[in-house]
């Protein structure tokens, strides 16, 4: 029997390896395993060998790889010593094997996955399949994402959850957006597609806020009420270029609209309207003059603006609407 009794006080494995206290620790750790499932632990090579394969398969198992293959074949190479223990030589010690990977390229179709162990007999290129076990369709294992894919030494295939990498891709692309929007400057008004705000964020509506509540804002807007930005647009400030001179950050401006010009013309013998432009419109028509004369000319004038313009009750820039937000956290 192999004796667990003896500890050592200055026992550390090669290239940096286990110091005396961690391999002391682990040597319990062993033996409480060993008692609790019932093994006979001893010198026999086997055991030895077969306890080493468990742990290499552990540490497999608890890190994620950069793979290196090419084309449709994934590559995973465990770094492993010269003398390193021999993965296993049965397709049944390996059922249920896990390895974590990230992908360096996009498949163009079904894929293999190699773990890459020179020293082993089993694990050379194997199938790579969906959980269903269809063969891998093309783009479904994507450059930069990563996956966990298990072995099925029945079938001797690796299979990986391909939704879940999908998935994780949006997650992160969420997570850039939420990022983004930590990069916001407090107070700075963003339009946003939704009735309701996202978290930390107020809606720009002239109300008052709580400056205990959001004290950066309150630097923002010392007079602790945000501006209304409700139905309204946001114009450019001045800043002294002269073409809105006059204007104060966050005053309110009303709406106006540019002079609209028209006018009509009058004979000067009978005083009767002989023309009309700009936004005037006049009717032309039969206008007694003297005994029994009758003369041509305007007998009515209008005013039209939409003669010469788009009209509206308001006035206003072709446009979108959104929800004027701030960030307040």
């Amino acid at each position: 029997m192999i004796d667990f009794s003896k500890k050592f006080d200055n026992i550390q494995g090669p290239d940096g390896g286990l110091t005396a206290e961690e391999f002391n620790n682990f040597i319990t750790e062993l033996e409480n395993v060993a008692k609790q499932q019932g093994v006979a632990l001893n010198s026999d090579p086997a055991v030895v060998t077969q306890i080493a394969q468990a742990i290499f398969l552990a540490g497999m198992k608890s890190q994620t790889f950069i793979e290196s293959g090419s084309g449709n074949n994934y590559l995973i190479t465990p770094v492993m010593g010269a003398n390193g223990p021999l993965l296993p030589d049965s397709y049944t010690l390996l059922h249920g094997v896990r390895v974590a990977f990230t992908a360096t390229h996009t498949n163009n179709g079904s894929a293999t996955l190699d773990i890459g162990q020179t020293i082993g007999t089993l694990l050379g290129a194997k199938p790579l399949k969906r959980l269903s076990g269809d063969n891998l369709a093309p783009n479904e294992i994507i450059a930069g994402a990563s996956y966990t894919a298990t072995f099925d030494g029945g079938v001797s295939t690796w299979f990986v959850q391909v939704a879940d990498a999908i998935q994780n891709q949006r997650l992160d692309a969420l997570e850039a957006q939420i990022a983004a929007f930590s990069a916001l400057p407090i107070g700075a008004p963003l339009p946003w597609p939704t009735p309701v705000p996202p978290a930390g964020y107020l809606t720009l509506a002239g109300q008052a806020f709580n400056p205990s509540i959001y004290p950066l804002l309150a630097q923002v807007y010392p007079g602790l009420v945000l501006p209304n930005a409700c139905g309204l647009f946001i114009r450019g400030w001045d800043a002294g270029r002269g073409v809105d001179s006059g204007r104060g950050l966050l005053t309110y401006q009303t709406d106006t609209m540019q002079n609209i010009t028209g006018g009509y013309s009058q004979s000067g013998n009978t005083g009767v309207g002989t023309s009309a432009h700009g936004v005037f419109a006049g009717a032309l028509g039969p206008i007694a003059y003297g005994e029994g004369g009758i003369i041509s000319g305007y007998t009515s004038m209008t005013f039209d603006a939409s003669r010469v313009a788009r009209v509206s009750h308001e006035n206003r820039p072709q446009n979108i609407a959104f929800h004027y937000i701030c960030r307040a956290l």
